[in-house]
Parts: structure tokens; C-alpha cells; sequence
């Protein structure tokens, strides 16, 4: 559907204070959490108004790589479990952090307190980017963030049986291939034997899946966008421009089992969870027809999808104002209320 310019909510972001502004920035102290348990009683936490955040928490290490880290906001004074939203950043999987939100810059912890103001869990996920590894480890990094927040789920107060993805542009592949390849145990990296020498057991079966997906002006199918012509760099179909880059191959040149394994639309199927998309209509980074074939495809297989049109934006919203964050926001609120439980 389309946005409609009505009656939109005053609510205004919360304040981060000075505090939170410093461990953003990085210039805060960072802790790293190799062990939910061990440690959730000494992690540095941030009160954000309304939320608690846990900024910094190491989620998992792969070997010869950077540990990887979630920012993680709690709702102030929840009671009992409550669902997770998962956010991977985007910047062509090779830019950005886990404090870039859906509206591009920095604007990404305030939109995660404002989630977890209404109930949710919310872990904004950094994970390797191009330079350090080709595909799929993005995609495995993705899933290492679920299943650490499903081992850990008790520890941050989170229901593992309601988990949701969500993700802007090259973060929104993510988060769609966390929709749509629940089960593939080809994403999961051959486990490695510990200091004891023991090699772990492999994760348990559906641990990585996710009951529903937001994507903001997502990446979607690959073979589709590398007909576009990009207008910040080489060409998407070369193996020199992003998709080259991230795949490690033009995508048209790519092998055909691995075409297969990037792809997104033969992966859909009855049973793939609902999705929420969003994307401007004058969006030339990725453009919208992406997602309104992608739209199309969940509902032809019977998945509930629900895409929202933003006239007149481009890719991340640029310079939205804020009457439009906080309807795109309470959309999103709407949206995962519909689909999750409380």
C-alpha cells in the first residue's frame, strides 16, 4: 500500500543524554560478552529513557576475525519475556555499524529505544563486512546473532519463540535470508574443535529461523538488481561493483549452484513467516520495483506481505522530518504487534 499523508503522531524520539551519546560514539567503555551468564551482571547499562541499553555485547568470534557485537535494548521495567527485533545495518556490506537505523546516518538508537518502548527486545547487529570475508559470512554472522540471542534468552529477557529480523538495504538481504533459508544447514560454517580438542555438536534445528521480517528498501534478489545500472560506482553487474564484491563474482557469472544459494525467490515458499516492507518510490540506489516483484512473490506463494510505498523518498529516507519517522516507526510497532505476543 501507500502512504498516506494523514494524521500523524507528535511522539518525538527520546533523548539518548550524554551518557549514552559517549558509548555510541564510541568513546564509551566497551565490554565484550563472550558469556551471557557470566557476565549480564557487569554490563556496562545505559538508560535511554525508555529503554536500557547494553551496548558492545559480543555475540560471537569467528576464528581469525573481529569479535562481533549487538547493541542491546531492553525495555525499562518489562516484565516477563518479550519478543526480539534483530537489526542489520546496511552500506553495501562493506560500511556501517550497528547505530545505523532505517533512516540513514546515525539515527539508529533512538528508533531502537522507540521499539523497545512498546514492549520489544531489540539487538542491532554489526557483522563482517566484504574486506574481511565474502558471502555467505555475512549470512552466517546473521544467523550466529539469532541463535546467540535464543541461547542467551533468558538472560536478556527475551520470548526465543518470537524473534524477528529486520534490516535496511544490504542489512535487509540479511534479514530476508534469515526469513527465507531457515533450515539450509549449507549457511551454517563447519564447526571447528574447541581448546579441549571436542568438536562442538551442530546448532539445533530451526534455531536460526525467525517468525517475521521488516525490511526497509531491501536487497532482494541479486540476479534482479545487477540489471541496474548504479549511481554511486561500477556497474552491479560487474564482478568490480557491489554485488560483485560482496559475492565474489559477477552475479551473472557467478556459478549456477551458487546463484542458487544467493537467490531469494525460489526460496519462498508457504511456509516462509510474514514480511513488512518499506521503500521509497524514487529510490535509484535500489529501486522500488524490487520490492513490489518481491512483495508480489511472497503473496503468490500465500505469505502474508504488506509493502509500504513512500512517495517521493529515495533509499534510507533522506532528510525525512520527523512527522514521517514516527508514522513509518508506529507502522512498524503496528505491524509487529499484529504478529507477535506480549
Amino acid at each position: 500500500m501507500d502512504w498516506i499523508h494523514g494524521t500523524v503522531s507528535k511522539s518525538t524520539f527520546p533523548a539518548l543524554g550524554a551518557v549514552a551519546l559517549a558509548l555510541f560514539a564510541g568513546t564509551g567503555p566497551a565490554a565484550a560478552q563472550p558469556a551471557a551468564a557470566a557476565s549480564i551482571l557487569t554490563q556496562p547499562q545505559v538508560d535511554v529513557g525508555k529503554a536500557i541499553v547494553l551496548p558492545d555485547v559480543v555475540y560471537s568470534r569467528p576464528q581469525g576475525f573481529r569479535p562481533l557485537k549487538l547493541d542491546i535494548y531492553k525495555p525499562k521495567g518489562a516484565t516477563g519475556p518479550r519478543p526480539v527485533v534483530v537489526w542489520f545495518h546496511g552500506g553495501g556490506w562493506a560500511a556501517g555499524d550497528a547505530r545505523g537505523g532505517p533512516f540513514g546516518g546515525t539515527d539508529g538508537p533512538a528508533f531502537f529505544a522507540e521499539l523497545a518502548g512498546r514492549g520489544y527486545v531489540v539487538a542491532s547487529a554489526s557483522y563482517r563486512f566484504v574486506r574481511e570475508a565474502k558471502f555467505p559470512a555475512q549470512v552466517e554472522d546473521a544467523r550466529a546473532a539469532v541463535r546467540y540471542l535464543r541461547a542467551n534468552a533468558a538472560h536478556y529477557g527475551i520470548d526465543p519463540t518470537q524473534v524477528f529480523a529486520a534490516g535496511g538495504s544490504a542489512g535487509g538481504y540479511l534479514s530476508t535470508m534469515l526469513g527465507l533459508a531457515c533450515g539450509d544447514a549449507s549457511f551454517d560454517p563447519p564447526a571447528r574443535p574447541g581448546a579441549n580438542g571436542a568438536v562442538p555438536p551442530p546448532p539445533p534445528a530451526g534455531s536460526e529461523c525467525v517468525q517475521g521480517v521488516v525490511d526497509a528498501y531491501p536487497v532482494t534478489e541479486l540476479l534482479s538488481l545487477a540489471q541496474f545500472k548504479n549511481p554511486n560506482g561500477p556497474p552491479y553487474a560487474s564482478a568490480e561493483g557491489i554485488l560483485g564484491t560482496f559475492l565474489g563474482c559477477a552475479p551473472a557469472a557467478c556459478p549456477p549452484a551458487s546463484q542458487q544459494r544467493f537467490g531469494v525467490m525460489q526460496r519462498i515458499s508457504a511456509t516462509s513467516p510474514p514480511f513488512l516492507i518499506l521503500h521509497g518510490d524514487t529510490d535509484v540506489t535500489v529501486p522500488v520495483d524490487e520490492s513490489r516483484k518481491f512483495d508480489a512473490a511472497l503473496k503468490a506463494k500465500g505469505v502474508s506481505s504488506q509493502l509500504i510505498v513512500v512517495p517521493g523518498y529515495a533509499h534510507t529516507f533522506p532528510q525525512a522530518p520527523p512527522e514521517l519517522r514516527a508514522n513509518l516507526t508506529q507502522q512498524i510497532g503496528t505491524w509487529l504487534d499484529a504478529h507477535s505476543r506480549r
